[in-house]
């Protein structure tokens, strides 16, 4: 079965690497795809390789990374519009640069939403055509 596989990836052109019974195809972008063959089993997952536009230093599970930038966005989303001013106690809208952090942080939104659904897509794709080298 992993004789196949091998055979199938480099009929494909893929790059890949083998270690302790797993197979990792490295894509040109920052995702990898690990192939897990155990016991007739197949087990496919994928992940982000650190120092990417999504993650940054962080190495994320492919899964992971949409609550990974749900709570990144919204952190940015906070200090982006409000002025934290420590020194009155208080948290003040800071209206001169409010319409600057909204266009900043609608295009990182985009931006990051798009990036991500080109991940998915990439895994989605390679995962699918790994299901159909096994009849």
């Amino acid at each position: 079965m992993k004789q196949h596989l091998l055979e199938k990836l480099n009929q494909f052109d893929y790059q890949f690497k083998e270690s302790n019974g797993k197979v990792t195809i490295i894509t040109d972008s920052a995702l990898e795809v690990d192939i897990m063959l155990r016991e007739g089993k197949i087990t496919i997952q994928g992940h982000l390789r650190k120092y990417n536009f999504l993650t940054g230093l962080l190495h994320f599970n492919i899964t992971k990374v949409y609550t990974y930038l749900t709570i990144y966005l919204s952190i940015f989303a906070l200090s982006a519009f409000f002025d934290f001013n420590f020194f009155d106690g208080k948290i003040l809208f800071n209206s001169n640069y409010g319409f600057l952090g909204l266009f900043v942080f609608n295009f990182l939104f985009i931006w990051c939403c798009l990036t991500y659904l080109k991940y998915q897509a990439d895994f989605n794709s390679i995962k699918n055509q790994i299901v159909s080298f096994f009849p």
